[in-house]
């Protein structure tokens, strides 16, 4: 009798792992641009590593961008030294995941 070998395969969501022991902070942050730099903003903000991703949306905000970092200093430093500092920025409101 021949016996049959299966292979599975599967993957695990390590973002939703670290994020579940605390091992990945977030952030959500919401931001106003100067009028008409909404797609350069956009482009800026995909260029730092720490963040994840980066939603142009319609409203009172102009970008929507979530933070991700393996420590609360380095979410920091992205939010308040990297973002806010971009001369595009006119504002933000950070939205610290627990």
């Amino acid at each position: 009798m021949k016996e049959k070998l299966v292979c599975r395969v599967f993957s695990v969501d390590l973002n939703i792992c670290l994020c579940s022991l605390n091992l990945l902070h977030s952030a959500i942050m919401l931001i106003t641009s100067e009028l008409g730099a909404e797609k350069e903003l956009v482009k800026e903000l995909k260029s730092i590593s720490c963040v994840t991703g980066v939603y142009e949306v319609y409203g009172v905000y102009d970008v929507v961008a979530k933070i991700e970092s393996s420590s609360r200093e380095d979410l920091k430093e992205t939010c308040s030294g990297l973002i806010r500092n971009l001369k595009i920025v006119r504002s933000t409101l950070t939205l610290v995941v627990i």
